[in-house]
């Protein structure tokens, strides 16, 4: 008996970064942690504990693109290591717009019909509007693009 594949069969599926009870664990707000890290790395811009780079690393990557940079380059140098190629504030870069580029591709995964209704380009622009206002609050993705439509009124 050989089995054929229909349109009308649909396979739910998780993404990658999905994890099982991610929608039920405590996340600290984005404006709480924001605080902290600008007083942990204004207080002591050496500090190398790992937890102290997680957090400066995690805001530096997840500014908004349309925002100016969390470091600049010489904040930048303290915490990570130029290459031959690419400054210290240039490697964080690539980060920060992969980061970006993933939320987009997930938001793009959600809402093709939208993306083909308004082009690439402005649903570029949409998602990444809908990023600034509206950041992914965990680790799965699963749920990032819920608040599109309202986002969208």
């Amino acid at each position: 008996m050989s089995r054929q594949a229909t349109a009308d069969v649909v396979v739910p599926r998780e993404r990658a970064s999905a994890s099982v009870n991610a929608a039920q664990r405590p996340r600290q707000a984005r404006s709480e942690a924001n605080g902290a890290v600008s007083k942990t790395l204004e207080a002591n811009p050496t500090d190398r504990s790992l937890s102290a780079l997680q957090r400066v690393f995690l805001d530096a990557i997840t500014t908004p693109e349309a925002d100016s940079p969390y470091l600049d380059e010489a904040r930048a140098a303290l915490l990570l290591t130029p290459g031959p190629a690419l400054s210290a504030f240039e490697r964080l870069d690539i980060y920060r717009s992969g980061y970006h580029a993933r939320l987009i591709e997930c938001l793009v995964d959600d809402y093709p019909v939208l993306q083909h209704a308004l082009g690439e380009s402005a649903f570029s622009a949409l998602c990444r509007d809908y990023i600034a206002k509206h950041p992914s609050r965990g680790p799965s993705l699963n749920v990032f693009g819920r608040l599109m439509a309202e986002h969208c009124r």
